[in-house]
């Protein structure tokens, strides 16, 4: 039974994925602006160059 849990996430993600796709199929949905953020500890965590 171990081994069905562990498929439940990556199910779920390619159900959303599936979702995401239909909801952006329609050219009326893709309005706005989109901006994507950083989490904190990745700032802080990143090497500097």
């Amino acid at each position: 039974m171990k081994g069905r849990s562990c498929w439940r996430s990556p199910n779920a993600l390619l159900r959303l994925r599936a979702e995401m796709a239909e909801a952006a199929s329609e050219p009326a949905s893709l309005r706005g602006t989109v901006r994507p953020g950083v989490a904190e500890t990745i700032v802080h965590t990143w090497p500097r160059a």
